[in-house]
């Protein structure tokens, strides 16, 4: 039975009456006034082969190629490596994070001009793609606005926290954990492009894209910017979301995401 099958037999039904039971414990928006001015964590950069920590046992695929690679040490902590190009002169653009709804970056090794993005790692996580993929999966609009609550407490964090923006909010880059958590992925990449916050009014409208596409399968095939700025067979308070995100701050954007 291949991953994706099982998967869908026995992750994905527990998967979704998680998330509803715990749609309204999960979202807190950011102390704006506390993070905006602190600085980002310590720098990650290390000039060294990942080797030296971690063991990279095989290929997998979660939001994009990467390695499964246990630490070394008691207990074989999993992690999951990106490979990608970076030089020394991009090592200031890496920073650790901690928040629940990314994927945490953790370390970054850079030898004989390979770089190396050390993430957490759950394998019971599935790429949102892949659940919504599933013919036996169908996403409410109370499921919806969970995951637009929790993507949101996410890109807030990204924006006024690392204050870069993510640059790939959709579906393939987001990941829902067994307990229901929605998670980011690929923060390390989205800070190697370095994309300024001028772009982040185009994470927002990824999400409101995402929602149309949890909501109507069959868009995700057609033009989302058609789709963007003219909603169909979504709620009142669905399409007022939508169009919140071209303009609103996130307090109102909290506000309104409760469809």
């Amino acid at each position: 039975m291949s991953r994706k099958e099982a998967s869908r037999k026995t992750i994905l039904p527990k998967t979704l009456k998680d998330l509803r039971s715990v749609k309204d414990t999960l979202v807190t928006p950011l102390d704006t006034a506390r993070t905006t001015d602190q600085p980002p964590d310590d720098l990650l950069w290390k000039e060294e082969d990942p080797s030296t920590k971690y063991i990279l046992s095989h290929k997998f695929n979660q939001a994009g190629a990467g390695w499964i690679g246990f630490e070394n040490c008691q207990g074989l902590r999993t992690v999951f490596v990106k490979i990608v190009k970076a030089t020394s002169h991009q090592k200031l653009q890496f920073h650790k994070t901690d928040q629940a709804n990314l994927i945490n970056l953790q370390e970054v090794f850079h030898s004989k001009n390979v770089t190396y993005l050390i993430y957490d790692f759950d394998r019971c996580d599935l790429p949102l793609s892949m659940v919504h993929a599933s013919p036996n999966v169908q996403f409410t609009e109370a499921d919806i606005a969970i995951v637009c609550r929790q993507v949101l407490t996410g890109l807030q964090y990204i924006h006024e926290k690392l204050k870069i923006s993510h640059g790939s909010i959709k579906l393939s880059d987001l990941v829902l954990s067994q307990s229901g958590q929605v998670k980011i992925a690929n923060i390390g990449e989205s800070m190697l492009q370095g994309k300024t916050l001028e772009h982040r009014r185009g994470d927002l409208q990824g999400l409101a894209l995402v929602l149309i596409h949890l909501k109507n399968p069959h868009t995700i095939l057609e033009d989302g910017r058609m789709h963007v700025n003219n909603p169909r067979d979504v709620s009142r308070e669905a399409c007022e979301f939508i169009e919140m995100t071209k303009s609103a701050t996130y307090r109102e954007l909290f506000q309104v995401s409760q469809f």
